[in-house]
């Protein structure tokens, strides 16, 4: 049988003070955020509108919008390649999504006499099976128990993804969107200046 200790209320002062598993999941947090950070910088880039507008729309959203949004837009990149690219990105991200809810919406406790998170939504009837060890015990196990040494394992592959992400940020060709049309006349306009401008100074020079 499984070994399981959960720490319930009153929470001891080891949920604080044990260094090793908050160790553990402030370093899976920190490096979460990071991918969170660079989603937001791909979302600004495939919409292509002002950042700070970018930023309104996608901080007021869910994550899960947030991932929807960016898979849909996947769709209007011209080449096949970069859509099935970031989708694929995209799809991971919603993977480590899932674990993060589970893991942040959790109470520590000891599992087989490892810290561990424990999913709030276990019920009582799923800590039965994970305990008598059944074959529905132990895929629960997988799916709502996180002991430290499988968090830690977790932080490479996301440090992975998250260096996958910011590649694409140079990679990946965009639509053209509003701000890069702003950007072009911009330009156009400045190259048109400076010529009137050389113009202007030349015709100058050649006065008597």
């Amino acid at each position: 049988m499984a070994s399981i200790e959960l720490n319930n209320l009153p929470f001891p002062d080891s949920n604080i003070d044990d260094e090793k598993p908050n160790l553990a999941l402030g370093r899976f947090m920190t490096v979460w955020a990071q991918i969170e950070v660079v989603c937001g910088f791909l979302f600004r880039k495939l919409t292509d509108l002002n950042y700070d507008l970018t930023m309104i729309i996608f901080d007021n959203v869910s994550n899960v919008d947030q991932l929807a949004m960016l898979t849909q837009i996947c769709e209007l990149l011209p080449k096949e390649e970069h859509r099935v690219e970031l989708q694929g990105l995209f799809a991971e991200v919603q993977k480590f999504s899932t674990i993060r809810n589970k893991i942040v919406h959790a109470s520590w406790g000891e599992f087989n006499r490892e810290p561990a998170r424990f999913s709030s939504n276990l019920t009582s009837q799923q800590m039965d099976e994970i305990f008598n060890e059944t074959q529905k015990g132990k895929s629960l196990a997988d799916k709502l128990i996180f002991p430290v040494t499988r968090m830690e394992k977790f932080i490479p592959e996301m440090i992975n993804l998250r260096d996958r992400l910011e590649k694409s940020l140079d990679a990946i060709e965009i639509p053209d969107g509003p701000l890069s049309r702003h950007q072009r006349k911009m330009e156009e306009h400045r190259r048109e200046m400076l010529e009137r401008r050389d113009k202007w100074l030349a015709e100058r020079d050649q006065k008597p």
